[in-house]
Protein backbone atom coordinates (compact mmCIF):
# COMPACT_ATOMS: atom_id res chain seq x y z
CA UNK A 1 0.00 0.00 0.00
CA UNK A 2 1.47 3.61 -0.42
CA UNK A 3 2.68 5.11 -4.22
CA UNK A 4 3.87 8.26 -5.05
CA UNK A 5 2.65 9.76 -8.03
CA UNK A 6 5.49 12.16 -10.06
CA UNK A 7 4.76 14.30 -12.91
CA UNK A 8 6.95 13.84 -15.59
CA UNK A 9 6.59 16.84 -17.15
CA UNK A 10 8.58 20.22 -15.82
CA UNK A 11 9.90 17.78 -12.68
CA UNK A 12 11.59 21.19 -11.35
CA UNK A 13 8.12 22.27 -9.84
CA UNK A 14 8.44 18.57 -7.91
CA UNK A 15 4.86 17.99 -8.57
CA UNK A 16 4.23 14.84 -6.37
CA UNK A 17 1.79 13.57 -4.23
CA UNK A 18 1.85 10.27 -2.01
CA UNK A 19 -1.33 8.09 -2.01
CA UNK A 20 -1.57 6.46 1.39
CA UNK A 21 -4.27 3.88 0.35
CA UNK A 22 -5.54 1.74 -2.29
CA UNK A 23 -4.18 3.20 -5.43
CA UNK A 24 -5.91 0.37 -7.64
CA UNK A 25 -9.22 2.56 -8.64
CA UNK A 26 -7.38 5.81 -8.93
CA UNK A 27 -6.45 7.38 -12.63
CA UNK A 28 -3.61 9.44 -13.54
CA UNK A 29 -3.48 11.67 -16.41
CA UNK A 30 -0.24 10.57 -19.12
CA UNK A 31 1.48 13.50 -17.73
CA UNK A 32 2.35 11.67 -14.55
CA UNK A 33 4.50 8.22 -13.38
CA UNK A 34 3.22 6.02 -10.63
CA UNK A 35 5.92 4.88 -8.77
CA UNK A 36 4.89 1.63 -7.03
CA UNK A 37 7.38 0.35 -4.18
CA UNK A 38 9.10 -3.23 -4.17
CA UNK A 39 8.45 -5.15 -1.27
CA UNK A 40 12.03 -4.29 0.69
CA UNK A 41 11.41 -0.20 0.46
CA UNK A 42 8.92 1.87 3.09
CA UNK A 43 6.43 3.30 0.61
CA UNK A 44 6.91 6.89 1.23
CA UNK A 45 10.66 6.42 1.56
CA UNK A 46 9.91 6.75 -2.39
CA UNK A 47 7.67 9.93 -2.50
CA UNK A 48 10.40 11.60 -0.10
CA UNK A 49 13.00 10.81 -2.46
CA UNK A 50 11.58 11.88 -5.71
CA UNK A 51 11.18 15.52 -4.04
CA UNK A 52 15.58 15.15 -3.09
CA UNK A 53 16.90 18.29 -5.68
CA UNK A 54 19.59 15.32 -6.62
CA UNK A 55 16.74 13.34 -7.92
CA UNK A 56 14.87 16.58 -9.36
CA UNK A 57 17.93 17.83 -10.82
CA UNK A 58 18.86 14.47 -12.45
CA UNK A 59 15.33 14.20 -14.06
CA UNK A 60 15.44 17.76 -14.91
CA UNK A 61 19.18 16.61 -17.23
CA UNK A 62 17.54 13.84 -18.65
CA UNK A 63 14.43 15.45 -19.82
CA UNK A 64 13.90 16.23 -23.27
CA UNK A 65 12.26 19.71 -25.05
CA UNK A 66 12.26 23.34 -23.84
CA UNK A 67 8.94 24.46 -23.48
CA UNK A 68 7.17 21.85 -22.40
CA UNK A 69 10.13 19.86 -20.96
CA UNK A 70 9.31 16.07 -19.86
CA UNK A 71 10.90 12.49 -19.74
CA UNK A 72 9.47 9.48 -20.41
CA UNK A 73 7.83 7.20 -17.83
CA UNK A 74 10.67 4.19 -19.16
CA UNK A 75 13.31 6.59 -18.54
CA UNK A 76 12.78 7.68 -15.06
CA UNK A 77 11.82 4.01 -14.09
CA UNK A 78 15.64 3.25 -15.26
CA UNK A 79 17.03 5.39 -12.70
CA UNK A 80 19.46 3.60 -9.96
CA UNK A 81 18.63 5.55 -6.66
CA UNK A 82 20.24 5.36 -2.99
CA UNK A 83 17.73 2.65 -0.88
CA UNK A 84 19.18 1.98 2.21
CA UNK A 85 17.76 -0.84 4.56
CA UNK A 86 14.11 -0.70 5.54
CA UNK A 87 14.92 0.12 9.04
CA UNK A 88 16.90 3.19 7.69
CA UNK A 89 14.43 3.92 5.33
CA UNK A 90 11.59 4.01 7.97
CA UNK A 91 13.78 6.56 10.42
CA UNK A 92 14.23 8.97 7.50
CA UNK A 93 10.31 8.63 6.90
CA UNK A 94 9.72 9.15 10.70
CA UNK A 95 11.76 12.42 10.82
CA UNK A 96 11.05 13.94 7.53
CA UNK A 97 7.27 13.09 8.62
CA UNK A 98 7.44 15.09 11.95
CA UNK A 99 9.58 18.07 10.25
CA UNK A 100 6.76 18.29 7.76
CA UNK A 101 4.31 18.02 10.62
CA UNK A 102 6.69 20.83 12.98
CA UNK A 103 6.84 23.44 10.10
CA UNK A 104 4.71 26.45 10.69
CA UNK A 105 2.97 28.76 7.37
CA UNK A 106 4.65 31.68 8.86
CA UNK A 107 8.59 29.78 8.26
CA UNK A 108 9.40 28.74 11.80
CA UNK A 109 10.21 25.31 13.15
CA UNK A 110 7.81 24.16 15.97
CA UNK A 111 9.84 22.93 19.13
CA UNK A 112 7.28 22.60 21.46
CA UNK A 113 3.89 24.20 21.95
CA UNK A 114 4.14 27.93 22.14
CA UNK A 115 7.71 27.75 21.27
CA UNK A 116 9.02 27.94 17.74
CA UNK A 117 12.93 29.32 15.75
CA UNK A 118 13.16 29.60 12.37
CA UNK A 119 14.90 27.36 9.78
CA UNK A 120 18.29 28.77 10.29
CA UNK A 121 18.83 28.73 14.12
CA UNK A 122 17.16 24.98 14.00
CA UNK A 123 20.25 24.13 11.94
CA UNK A 124 22.68 25.72 13.78
CA UNK A 125 21.46 24.41 17.03
CA UNK A 126 21.30 21.24 15.68
CA UNK A 127 24.49 21.03 14.47
CA UNK A 128 26.34 22.40 17.81
CA UNK A 129 24.61 19.69 19.42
Amino acid sequence: MGVTIISTVRTYLKAVYYVDKDAEALVCSTGFAVLTPGPSTQPKYVSYLVQSNTFTDRVTAESVGTAYPAIAEGRLGSFYVPVPPLPEQTAIVRFLDYMDRSWKPDGRFLISEGSSMTWSSFWVAAWMW
